[in-house]
């Protein structure tokens, strides 16, 4: 036993100079490799975030590209001189009640109607669901004057966006308004091919524009 106590004193001190250095590079090589992918995974993150902000990005602007033709639709009626006519004497118009139609079938519109200051639907394109439903309030009507605009609601389950175009004819008689009516389910179902989900909220918190069913 004495002879080998000599042995084991040079032993004990080789492991030592073989496993610190050792322990040493293992613990370099996992911080190494901890700091690698912590930077992978915050690049990552990144990239992810930039690709979702792109995509929501575009689809806010599918979004306006979609309702831009009913604000032209709205803008290029409300100057019409057989709505105009019609506001002016509150009469029936059968030419401009095919005219609306023609164009509801057109543009895929869910309800298109001139409505006097009022509130009250003078011609419309007779669809399932009517541009003064729910109905025109005349304080909306009067303060729309000449401006355009847009809001939504809802309808039992329908969801619809509400272009407003206010009408003034040159003359004494008061004013009006041209509502357009789009279905929101019609405006979504281009947006199915986008891979993440994406939805506008809007002020009472409730999604109301989607690429998924809601």
């Amino acid at each position: 036993m004495l002879d080998n106590e000599p042995e084991l004193g040079k032993v004990l001190p080789f492991r030592r100079a073989f496993l610190l250095p050792a322990l040493g590079y293992l613990l370099s090589a996992s911080l190494t490799g901890w700091a690698v992918y912590s930077l992978t995974f915050e690049n990552q993150l990144a990239q992810a975030f930039r690709s979702g902000l792109t995509r929501v990005e575009q689809a806010a602007e599918t979004l306006d590209t979609q309702l831009a033709q009913y604000r032209v639709l709205a803008n290029v009626l409300s100057q019409e001189s057989a709505v105009l006519d019609t506001l002016i004497t509150g009469e029936t118009n059968p030419a401009l009640e095919d005219l609306f139609t023609q164009l509801s079938l057109k543009y895929g519109i869910s309800g298109l109607a001139l409505v006097d200051d009022q509130g009250r639907e003078i011609i419309s394109d007779r669809g399932p669901a009517t541009a003064s439903s729910p109905p025109v309030s005349p304080v909306f009507v009067r303060t729309l004057e000449s401006q355009l605009r847009l809001d939504h609601f809802l309808e039992g389950q329908r969801r619809f966006f509400r272009i407003s175009k206010g009408v003034t004819p040159d003359s004494s008689s008061g004013g009006g308004a041209i509502i357009i009516l789009v279905d929101v389910a019609e405006l979504e179902f281009e947006w199915t091919i986008v891979p993440e989900s994406i939805g506008f909220v809007d002020s009472s918190g409730l999604i109301f524009v989607s690429n998924r069913q809601t």
